[in-house]
């Protein structure tokens, strides 16, 4: 996901959507992101995107809509994370991190389970760049590309423990990877003992009746297509 040697734009875009949701009234917002503020680029494009939905009535609703969309999955998201931990899952992966503030968002909730965060490195630096008070108890981030056979070998250096329940979470991520791709990517965690997978996916159908010329446009510019 992204493109080698700079932060993930989609995951920037992901982070403003986030914040954006997050200065509503309680009653309204789907969820609370007191992190995401931090994270969303300042870059030309992104503003010039940000501001065109004021002229451009088609890109205000497709704005509108995929913030919606990123943030009902990531509440989603969210609640099977935390039903996981109630039920003793002590370890959580997060493959293909992006700007994911949960290890903060939910510190009271998590308590000592262990977090380990994989993604690109210029994606892990930016966000190593956050406010010395996100709380970050019991975070590891780990180098790697998600077409790295030697994934796992990476975790288990940094700390995972393959006897432990572990819980894998790929959210918006599986739309940019080939079936074989991902199917080795979930085989290289047959060496832990008990795994549970969330993961999040757009049906064909969906796709289809999504797939809009202004879609498709903005898309390409990211240089992130799914």
């Amino acid at each position: 996901m992204g493109t080698v040697g700079r932060p993930s734009l989609i995951a920037q875009v992901n982070a403003f959507f986030r914040a954006r949701e997050s200065l509503l009234p309680a009653e309204r917002r789907i969820l609370q992101d007191a992190w995401a503020a931090h994270l969303h680029p300042g870059t030309l494009f992104f503003q010039a995107i940000r501001f065109a939905r004021f002229i451009f009535p088609p890109l205000w609703r497709l704005t509108e809509a995929l913030q919606t969309a990123h943030c009902v999955r990531h509440a989603a998201v969210d609640a099977l994370i935390l039903r996981a931990v109630a039920e003793g899952y002590a370890q959580v992966v997060v493959l293909g991190a992006g700007y994911d503030m949960r290890r903060a968002r939910f510190a009271a909730a998590l308590g000592q389970t262990a977090w380990f965060e994989v993604d690109r490195a210029a994606t892990l630096a930016l966000k190593a760049r956050l406010p010395a008070q996100v709380p970050s108890e019991g975070l590891r981030r780990v180098e790697g590309d998600l077409a790295d056979g030697d994934l796992v070998a990476r975790l288990l250096d940094q700390g995972l423990r393959a006897e432990r329940p572990t819980l894998l979470v790929l959210e918006g991520v599986a739309h940019y990877l080939s079936i074989p791709a991902l199917q080795a990517l979930i085989a290289q965690f047959q060496p832990v003992a008990q795994a549970r997978l969330v993961i999040s996916f757009i049906r064909p159908e969906m796709a289809r009746r999504g797939d809009t010329g202004i879609f498709r446009r903005i898309w390409s510019w990211t240089g992130e297509p799914p």
